[in-house]
């Protein structure tokens, strides 16, 4: 509890009103008035107490208080022994030396030392030692804190100068890490741009020399090859594959100006998509069958097959017999192994409508009415016999030997005979603390091996009423810790037998507060 929240109240004392309080007990009983004036604690905060009898002191937490005079208490705290106690014995809140040492203190300085701020509100400004302002980092510290002006002029510092170069195919000049972006717009080519043919090929040559001219003044690195036009200069890791042939696109190949435009402007596609295709891939051909040797990005974008297609990793089974992980199924095979699966019929006979399936622990029956009707069979008399076969196909499964788990669900007007209540036998209860877990069982039965303190989970949900039975053996042998939501018969919980069975019952309506009342005290057979 190093993390919980120590209370304070002033002057508050008060007198134990328990007859006896155990040396292991950890309920105490005072005045409903101070308990009221004490006022509810919440979970991980505790009041300082101190217990005295006149002479002896101990000092314990107060964790809970039901505020009508039950507390429940740590014992034994801050090197303290547990003492028993009698009526009329004092209880008081004290300031004690456990609660001075949990303040934080200051030295002559005014300085905190290692005292954790949690969500601290720092107005102003900060300085000290631990704050560097240093526009190189040059520290590199793990433990100081860096200030907003040092790590801008850094980051600023250290971001890449922009390119020298200016134009190639359409304004894209950057040459970033080792690929060369080549931002290419045809459009810009056309006759519809330029006045005559020769002015269009006068802007592709300009061009294509700022292309050779960014490549080859790159900063960082010189290229092993001087062009792209002439020759296929290799971009692998910082060079660019461009696979070029001059030659071609001389008036000797071609017969006019436009011819020679017409190849260069076809070529330069191709120049710009073997550039722009990422993951090193330095030529791209037509193919009418390409092969993929991995996988296939298409960045959101179709894939159309040739018709028929023929894929290798294509499975086109109806029954779908490989079961594979790694294969694509063909629409046919999905729709015949669904429709396969939707028209099966079950091995057993006859339910209300057909539906005899035995799912888990439920029987599910789909009951389609107007399949007896006579507009469906030929007289009344055939009806009573489909209904009658039907019926007798219901009754085979309900007595099928199953658990049926109601799931909370209301069995109405039951007629029931021969029926028994499951019995959760705990053993042995040897520990502090205990929880009864209702769930298991409506009857409990459990042996008090130590002073312990018992809880009850999993109650019916708050409307319903439930109960359980417990029947403990040696339950006044030791010290039994009852939850305070119990509403005991009389108003107080009972003695119980030291050597014995006692017989106990306990009912809820809220799923909170239970009401305690004793079947029977040292249950034997008669003398």
């Amino acid at each position: 509890m190093a993390d919980d929240t120590q209370l304070f109240i002033n002057n508050w004392s008060t007198t134990i009103s328990d007859a006896t309080v155990a040396v292991d007990a950890v309920t105490i009983n005072i005045p409903s008035a101070d308990s009221a004036t004490l006022g509810a604690i919440a979970a991980n905060e505790y009041f300082v107490a101190t217990l005295s009898d006149g002479s002896n002191l101990e000092v314990v937490w107060i964790t809970a208080n039901n505020e009508t005079g039950a507390l429940t208490v740590v014992r034994a705290k801050e090197d303290t022994s547990g003492l028993a106690y009698t009526s009329g014995d004092t209880i008081e809140i004290r300031n004690t030396k456990g609660t001075y040492q949990n303040f934080v203190q200051r030295d002559a300085a005014e300085t905190l030392t290692q005292k954790t701020l949690t969500s601290p509100v720092l107005n102003t400004g900060v300085s000290g030692t631990g704050i560097k302002d240093q526009a190189t980092l040059a520290s590199n510290s793990a433990t100081h804190i860096a200030t907003q002006q040092s790590i801008k002029t850094y980051v600023d510092s250290a971001s890449p100068a922009s390119h020298a170069t200016t134009h190639i195919l359409g304004g894209g000049d950057e040459l970033d890490g080792d690929k060369l972006d080549i931002d290419w717009s045809p459009a810009y080519y056309t006759p519809a741009t330029n006045a005559t043919t020769a002015d269009n090929l006068d802007h592709l040559t300009s061009h294509l020399k700022g292309i050779d001219t960014a490549i080859n003044t790159k900063a960082s690195s010189t290229h092993a090859t001087t062009h792209i036009l002439g020759g296929g200069d290799e971009v692998d890791g910082d060079k660019l594959d461009i696979d070029w042939i001059p030659a071609y696109y001389t008036p000797a190949t071609n017969s006019t100006t436009a011819d020679n435009l017409d190849h260069l402007t076809s070529h330069l596609k191709g120049i710009d998509t073997a550039v722009n295709v990422a993951g090193g891939i330095s030529n791209i051909v037509e193919d009418t069958t390409p092969q993929l040797g991995g996988d296939l990005d298409i960045n959101s974008k179709g894939i159309k097959f040739a018709s028929p297609a023929t894929i290798t990793d294509c499975k086109d089974e109806d029954d779908m017999s490989s079961n594979s992980d790694t294969m694509l199924a063909t629409q046919q095979s999905i729709k015949t192994y669904t429709d396969t699966k939707a028209s099966a019929t079950h091995a057993t006979t006859h339910t209300i409508g057909g539906g005899d399936e035995l799912d888990g622990d439920k029987l599910d029956i789909d009951y389609t009415p107007t399949y007896y009707t006579p507009a469906t069979n030929s007289t009344t008399a055939d009806n009573l016999d489909h209904l009658t076969a039907h019926l007798k196909g219901i009754d085979t499964k309900c007595n099928d030997a199953r658990t049926t788990n109601m799931e909370d669900n209301i069995l109405q007007r039951p007629k029931l005979l021969d029926y028994g209540e499951t019995l959760n036998a705990i053993g042995s209860i040897a520990t502090s603390t205990h929880t009864i877990d209702i769930e298991s069982g409506n009857v409990v039965s459990a042996t008090l091996a130590t002073a312990s303190t018992l809880t009850f989970s999993n109650p019916p949900a708050s409307g319903t009423a439930g109960s359980f039975t417990l029947l403990l053996t040696n339950g006044g042998a030791y010290t039994v810790t009852w939850p305070t939501t119990i509403d005991w018969a009389g108003g107080t919980a009972p003695s119980l037998t030291a050597a014995g069975i006692d017989w106990l019952t306990f009912a809820s309506t809220n799923a909170t507060t239970w009401a305690g009342f004793v079947a029977g005290l040292d249950v034997k057979d008669p003398a």
